[in-house]
């Protein structure tokens, strides 16, 4: 069951790498180099969404990993989410 208000956080990184672990599940994101795209709380289907722009001198085709950290209801403990990786176009 999808709950809707959770606190969370979207962050990104530079580039693509393999998980490591961490306490709250796999770590996509760099944990050392990484940007606060988003925090506040999920929407009604349990996610959360963030707009960025992108300046025009940024090659395309550069690659980077989206991915969001809330409070799991079950455990009231925090969990990693899915990443996502995006690239310029």
């Amino acid at each position: 069951m999808t709950q809707s208000a959770l606190p969370a956080i979207l962050v990104t990184s530079l580039g693509t790498r393999a998980p490591i672990a961490s306490p709250f599940g796999a770590a996509w994101v760099d944990p050392g180099f990484y940007s606060i795209l988003r925090w506040g709380t999920t929407d009604g289907s349990g996610a959360m969404d963030a707009a960025i722009q992108i300046p025009n001198w940024v090659p395309r085709g550069l690659p980077f990993t989206i991915q969001g950290l809330a409070i799991d209801p079950a455990t009231n403990g925090l969990v990693l989410g899915s990443p996502a990786v995006a690239h310029v176009l």
